[in-house]
């Protein structure tokens, strides 16, 4: 069976969005790597920079506090993976127990309402939060 193309290009056009999407924000951070490897000068930019190789890694691990920071930062990682896939399994798992269906229809409706000021009274309010809060409460 042969497909027309004319038949797909709605298809590739439903898809462009995405494809800028996946080019702005995954392959063209990817040339900013190359500055690890330079002795960046701003002014100069990315291709007028000199190559200094390893250098700079040599430098970074050389100093005192590198590995408390690596360790700092998998640490982090690690249980913000954790956190992120065990709440929200814990979460439906629960509420897959419940037997009332008013019940269920409840918890899913109102839990982000719960979640923002609970998170807040955690953590602390600034002002800052108390804008943010006010402005987004005012929209709904």
């Amino acid at each position: 069976m042969k497909i027309k193309r004319k038949s797909l290009a709605a298809y590739y056009l439903m898809m462009l969005p995405g494809l800028i999407m996946l080019i702005m924000f995954n392959l063209v951070p990817l040339c900013g790597i190359v500055m690890a490897f330079q002795k960046f000068s701003p002014g100069k930019g990315i291709l007028g920079s000199p190559w200094i190789g390893l250098e700079n890694f040599q430098y970074m691990f050389s100093m005192r506090d590198t590995w408390s920071i690596l360790y700092n930062t998998i640490y982090i990682a690690f249980f913000k993976i954790i956190g992120n896939l065990l709440v929200p399994l814990v979460f439906a798992l629960l509420l897959n127990e419940v037997r009332h269906l008013c019940l269920i229809r409840f918890l899913t409706c109102t839990i982000h309402w719960c979640i923002p000021p609970v998170i807040l009274l955690i953590r602390g309010f600034t002002e800052r939060d108390l804008l943010i809060f006010n402005l987004a409460w005012r929209l709904l």
